[in-house]
This record gives C-alpha cells, sequence and structure tokens, in this order.
C-alpha cells in the first residue's frame, strides 16, 4: 500500500511539475478609454487569479510617489548603478526564465485615423515598422508557438484611434522553480560581493564630489 502512495505521490509531482503557468496579458485602448487585465492561471486552471487596472492612472500613481530624492541627479545616478549590478547578478536566473517562456498567442489589433487621409497613411506606414520592430525583439527574446496576428486598419472618416493587445505567455512550473532555485544561488554566493562592489562605486564618487570641490 505505501509504495502505490509512492508512486502516486511521485506521479503527481511530476505531472504539476510538467504543467504550465499561464499569463494571459489584455490591454486595450479606446479614445479616452484604457483597461489592462492580467489573469494567471496553473495547475490545469485549477488556481487562477485576474486583476483588473487602468494603466494610465496606474503610472501617475507611481509617477506621484517617487520619493524626492530620486528627483536628483546624483540619486538617480546611484540607482541606476545599482540596478545594473543587480541585473548583471542575476543573468543567470534571468537568462535561464527568459529561454524557458513561451509566447502561445499574440495578437495586437489597431484602428487608427487622423482625420487626413495623407497623414493616416505616413501614419500607418510608421506604426508598421513599430509593430515590426517590436515582434522582433520580442521573437528573439522568447519562442513563439504561433505566428502573431498584428493588424492595422485605416479609417478615412475622421480621427480615431484603439488598439487591443492580447497576449499568452506560458512557462513550465519545474523551469520557473529552477529559476528561483538559481536566483537564490546566485544571491547567496555574491552577495558579498555585490555589497562591496555596490559601497565601493557610492564611496569613489562621494570621494571624487569633495576632492572636485576641494
Amino acid at each position: 500500500m505505501n509504495g502505490i502512495w509512492a508512486v502516486l505521490v511521485l506521479a503527481a509531482v511530476i505531472i504539476i511539475l510538467a504543467s504550465s503557468i499561464k499569463i494571459r496579458i489584455i490591454y486595450y485602448i479606446e479614445n479616452k478609454a484604457n483597461g489592462l487585465t492580467i489573469t494567471l492561471s496553473a495547475l490545469f486552471g485549477l488556481i487562477t487569479l485576474k486583476g483588473k487596472y487602468n494603466l494610465m492612472q496606474l503610472v501617475s500613481s507611481q509617477k506621484q510617489n517617487v520619493p524626492k530624492e530620486f528627483s536628483e541627479t546624483g540619486s538617480m545616478l546611484e540607482s541606476f548603478q545599482k540596478f545594473r549590478l543587480t541585473k548583471g547578478k542575476y543573468n543567470n536566473s534571468i537568462r535561464y526564465l527568459r529561454n524557458r517562456i513561451a509566447i502561445n498567442k499574440l495578437e495586437w489589433n489597431t484602428v487608427l485615423g487622423t482625420g487626413d487621409a495623407a497623414v493616416t497613411g505616413i501614419t500607418i506606414g510608421l506604426l508598421w515598422n513599430v509593430k515590426a520592430i517590436i515582434s522582433f525583439v520580442l521573437n528573439s527574446m522568447f519562442s513563439f508557438k504561433n505566428i502573431p496576428d498584428i493588424n492595422i486598419i485605416p479609417c478615412f472618416d475622421g480621427a480615431v484611434f484603439s488598439t487591443r493587445i492580447d497576449c499568452i505567455l506560458s512557462l513550465k512550473i519545474g523551469h520557473a522553480i529552477i529559476a528561483g532555485v538559481t536566483f537564490l544561488i546566485d544571491k547567496q554566493r555574491d552577495g558579498d560581493t555585490f555589497e562591496r562592489a555596490s559601497d565601493r562605486g557610492l564611496d569613489e564618487n562621494h570621494y571624487g564630489k569633495h576632492k572636485g570641490n576641494g
């Protein structure tokens, strides 16, 4: 009996590790309205989390909550330096995770009109280039399971703009766990080195400022 339970538990673990986490991102802009919906599902839909946001309000609130010291050039440079060091520190886990994320679906449909036929044509041409570049970058970073459905519909009757992005990402739970373990290993292994390098860089900048003032 214990052997049967062990086999069942092992099979359940294998199934869970082989199953995928799916993230569906839907974003739309229509006139002055916009909306962002993020849905996360796992274990074949048994676990589902969904959130709806107004992206414009979210960005606006984040700008208002930025600490005053981050508006200073020196603090921004120091923050950028810390971010650069942190990114380099976790390159292994970031690269591993990026190579295992698949884009199952990407639909990006836009309706555009400026009220002037010539300007509309030029604007649509520029927008096609932007979409092509974004698709190329995503294809170089992730693997597409299906060909992206990208479309632009011109409107010559008046000024109008609406766009809708529907994207589904997937990542196997086993790969997410491995990426998390790699992240923790990098943090544990290089933590002291990172802190010393960061502090030394900030001290050198501080010393340089006083030296220049002297």
